[in-house]
This record gives C-alpha cells, structure tokens and sequence, in this order.
C-alpha cells in the first residue's frame, strides 16, 4: 500500500505540485490508511461507508474536512485511471457546507496608519526594514504569504519604473509581479543592507543567519507591526494585506478581471467577494457621517 500512495505522489511531482501540497496530501491519506487498517481493510478495498465514517470521525471544522475529501477524491480518481479499483469510493462524497466569512481588510482610515509606519525614518536596521520591506511588498502586490517566502535574489529586476518580481504561483507556474518606484526603492535598500550581512543565501527574505524566514515568522510579523500600528482586528495575519490590496483596487474602480489576474484566483466568482465588501465599507462610511 505504501508503493501505492508513492505512486500517487510521484504524479503530483510530474504535475509540479509544491513540496508543500505533497506533504500534506501524502499526510492525509496515511491518516486514511491507518483508520481502514483498524477496520481491517486496505486502501483498494474501501466503500463509501468507510469514507463517510473515516469522515466523521474527525474533530476539524467544515473547511479541514473538506480539504481532506478533496485529497482523498484526487487519490481515488488517480487510482481508477490507472484501474487500480473498480469503484471509486469517492464520487458521490459531498463537501461540507461552509458558511463563509467576509474576508478581513483595512478601510481607508486604517490603511493610512500602516502606511505611516511603514515609513523609512533612516535609522532602521537590518530586520526592522526587512519587515517593514516585507510588509510593503505584501500590501501593494497582494502575494500570497507562500509566494513572498519563496522569492529569491535572482527574482528581482529593478528598473525605471520599479521592479519586477518573478512569482512562483501555485503549481510552480511563473508569474511578473510589478513594484512601483517608491516601494522598489525600499526593496533596493533592504538588499543592500542584506547583501553586507547575508551571503549564503538564495532566498530575498532571510533571517540574521541566511536562514529563509518562515510562514509563522511572517505572521508574528504582520500581527506586531498591525498591534504597533494601533490596528485592532478580528484578524491580523498576512491575508489581510491581500484583501486590503484588493480592495483598495476595487475602490479605484480597477476591472474586476485585472485584479483577478492580479490575485491569480482561478475563478472569478473568488473575485467578486471583493464587490460586497467595498459596497458595505461604503454604506458604512455614509452612515458615519450622517449621509
């Protein structure tokens, strides 16, 4: 059975799924594997009663679970191709209903308090600009936290209008990913200083040591920078600077298909979640003043 999940994952590789995704799709189906073995049964052997039990047996919320049919749903339709079951136990499995939440953002009043401290006073040392380095890149290109983590030296290409930032997107596919002049000059500054401190590394954002800096170090990141800010959200992880970038797009009046592309969503309906939130932003604002 091991052979089998190896099998799987060496198709994800062909695919060019990130070493990240493998991981957690060859960790969810071990977990799989070990409740059917507790039932007496193997991989190939499984019906959708099995599925729907494995199921309930989990203590995650909606969206875990959902992540793990969605693996599983994956692992059972590359085992049909290759007719290693005659059923697959997976194709009548629903997803879980989810109930949605807004995504969280800066409003317009809230956005000028970061960018006032996200200025350079000239007396900044080498991890108080990088952060704020990473912050600015995070907040004005809307990256995902996994794209900024894995830019590297050789990405960057500066020129009369900025820079531009070669983007690892889901699926290894390269993306351009453009900086405007006072955020590029920023980003100059902190390589300098990188450059005179760090040598061994490849990666843009590293730590003291070269080593690259980590999603959870980026997210302490962002939420002390939004505390020091005097932000006080419902969440303050890295996302928000991406529904912020969004956002402030959708209020420039940005075609909603440029900012999709801006986002790299593969839907447009993704997209759209951003038309609400401007709608409500506004009435909000109107009310505030009495209008």
């Amino acid at each position: 059975m091991r052979n089998l999940v190896e099998r799987f994952v060496m198709d994800l590789k062909r695919k060019a799924y990130s070493n990240l995704t493998i991981e957690e799709y060859r960790r969810e189906i071990r977990r799989f594997q070990k409740f059917m073995e507790g039932r007496g049964k193997n991989l190939l052997k499984v019906d959708r009663d099995d599925v729907e039990e494995f199921l309930c047996s989990l203590s995650s919320g909606p969206r875990a679970i959902n992540r793990t049919v969605s693996v599983l749903r994956k692992f059972y339709k590359f085992l049909k191709s290759r007719n290693l079951v005659e059923e697959n136990p997976m194709e009548n499995v629903e997803f879980s209903k989810v109930n949605e939440e807004n995504p969280v953002f800066l409003n317009e009043r809230e956005y000028e308090m970061l960018r006032k401290n996200l200025k350079l006073d000239g007396d900044e040392d080498f991890l108080s600009l990088r952060n704020k380095t990473m912050i600015r890149v995070l907040l004005s290109t809307g990256l995902r936290v996994s794209e900024l983590v894995n830019l590297k030296v050789r990405d960057v290409h500066f020129d009369d209008l900025g820079a531009v930032l070669e983007v690892r997107r889901k699926g290894n596919r390269m993306d351009l990913v453009y900086l405007g002049r006072e955020n590029a000059e920023v980003l100059k500054r902190y390589m300098s200083i990188r450059n005179k401190n760090v040598e061994s590394s490849e990666y843009l954002f590293v730590s003291r040591t070269g080593k690259r800096i980590d999603r959870s170090m980026i997210y302490r990141i962002v939420k002390e920078f939004f505390k020091l800010s005097g932000l006080r959200k419902k969440k303050m992880g890295p996302h928000v600077l991406r529904h912020t970038f969004a956002t402030m797009l959708m209020r420039k009046n940005v075609s909603i298909y440029k900012i999709k592309e801006l986002l790299n969503h593969k839907r447009i309906t993704t997209t759209e979640r951003y038309l609400h939130l401007v709608e409500d932003d506004l009435r909000k604002t109107l009310e505030e003043v009495g209008l």
